[in-house]
């Protein structure tokens, strides 16, 4: 071993080889140990499995906080809390102006086997208490939203039912303003416009022109 540098190894007291190295010009007694340095790759995976574990337990969160507010809700409202009310208030918030069926539909697949008269039963009580919103375009069954609290309108697609919230009609509108209430209170007015939905215009663009579209709802 040369004279320039020493080099010790001992035994730590986990069980480990420790090298240390000493230079001439240095403190012999001070050593310093040489530590595997982490590749970058080592720090960029544990930071993305901190990152992973952050999002899953964000996920698993986000429906026990929705319940929460939905149970809340009904609370405020002077409503008994139950399974299928909790689960309708998510069907209706998650969908996009569903009908009585569909809601039915999705809140089996949450808890399991409702009635479609415990849905209606169930809706009307929501609505009923501010919690729903319940609107009917000409020629379509009873559509619900969980957005209340505001007077906005719909626009509606005459092929394919779809419906869009758009907000409160601006500029001059009298007719929103009726020249005879006949002695009742005007609470709000509901507008509804019809066209075309931009899927259903492409569908239309792409066809050959000769098919008969959906029967016309009313304008």
């Amino acid at each position: 071993m040369s004279e320039t540098q020493v080099a010790l190894v001992t035994r730590s007291g986990d069980g480990e080889l420790s090298e240390f190295s000493d230079a001439p010009g240095c403190d012999l007694g001070h050593r310093q140990r040489r530590t595997p340095s982490v590749g970058l790759s080592t720090v960029s995976y544990f930071t993305a499995y901190l990152y992973s574990l952050v999002f899953l337990s964000y996920s698993s969160l986000c429906p026990m906080l929705a319940a929460m507010d939905n149970a809340t809700d009904l609370r405020a409202a002077g409503l008994r809390v139950t399974a299928a009310r909790l689960a309708i208030l998510d069907a209706v918030r998650e969908g996009n102006h569903l009908d009585a069926e569909h809601v039915a539909q999705a809140v089996r697949g949450k808890v399991g086997h409702v009635s479609t008269q415990a849905v209606y039963d169930a809706l009307h009580a929501l609505t009923g208490a501010g919690l729903l919103r319940r609107i009917e375009p000409a020629g379509s069954p009873a559509r619900y939203e969980a957005r209340v609290g505001d007077n906005h309108h719909h626009l509606v697609c005459r092929e394919c039912g779809e419906v869009t919230d758009i907000d409160c009609v601006v500029g001059e509108a009298p007719c929103l303003e009726p020249s005879q209430t006949n002695g009742y209170t005007i609470a709000a007015a509901e507008v509804v416009f019809w066209g075309v939905c931009p899927n259903c215009q492409t569908k239309d663009g792409d066809s050959s022109g000769d098919s008969v579209g959906a029967p016309a709802r009313p304008a």
